[in-house]
């Protein structure tokens, strides 16, 4: 937070998660992973999605819509971590060959969709609270025919940078999965085997590892791939 933020939330008991695209891939494997831990995880997505844990709440909105992100965070007194994990791969080809809307809702869910979820909690995160934007290799640099969803994620990485220089009482990083088997890396790869890839729950557990050890990473830009090595 700022230096002008003299107050910050209570912290209770039960941690708080708040996790966009929860109900697949990636997102869904966090949102059980931190249930398992005892978390109180709030999630989302634009289907439905039924959890069996009760410390799960789940709802499908529209995260482009600023709105709907702030009634969705409304209830809540404060929040401990915040995981940017939803995204949309939009069209792959020759950038000036996107489509005009496919182009904008690839940046409503990549870009914008982290802004409104942080702006509307920036006031109920807890002191050192942490704040993850998952990127994507094409985030980290930028290439040719991965259109929009090549410059959004490029985008999120700037937006990381510059709130790891600016909230002062909050640890934040970006997270390159690297290539995962989930339906986004299918439809990017319809003819790669799958097998060849780590689980989403794999790359889960990697993030819940550095949350546990947030230590020194405000600014980084960590590879999950780097961890595989291991």
């Amino acid at each position: 937070m700022n230096a002008s933020s003299d107050k910050k939330p209570t912290k209770v008991e039960q941690k708080v998660v708040v996790i966009t695209g929860g109900s697949q891939g990636i997102g869904r494997a966090l949102v059980e992973q931190f249930s398992d831990e005892g978390y109180k995880v709030i999630t989302c997505g634009r289907s439905r999605a039924k959890f069996d844990n009760k410390n799960i709440t789940y709802a499908s909105i529209d995260l482009g819509n600023p709105f709907h992100v702030q009634t969705w965070l409304s209830d809540l007194k404060c929040i401990d971590i915040i995981i940017n994990n939803a995204g949309q791969l939009g069209e792959r080809g020759p950038v000036l060959d996107n489509d005009y809307m496919s182009w904008v809702d690839v940046h409503k869910v990549n870009v914008n969709a982290p802004f409104f979820v942080i702006k509307a909690a920036k006031e109920k995160l807890v002191k050192n609270a942490i704040i993850i934007n998952i990127s994507s290799s094409v985030g980290r640099k930028a290439r040719a025919d991965w259109g929009a969803y090549s410059v959004s994620k490029c985008a999120l990485e700037a937006f990381t940078d510059i709130l790891s220089e600016e909230l002062e009482d909050a640890i934040v990083f970006s997270v390159n999965p690297g290539g995962t088997a989930t339906k986004m890396r299918s439809d990017a790869f319809p003819d790669e085997d799958p097998s060849s890839l780590p689980s989403a729950e794999k790359i889960a557990s990697i993030i819940l590892d550095w949350v546990k050890r947030p230590a020194e990473l405000n600014g980084r830009k960590l590879n999950c791939r780097d961890e595989l090595l291991f």
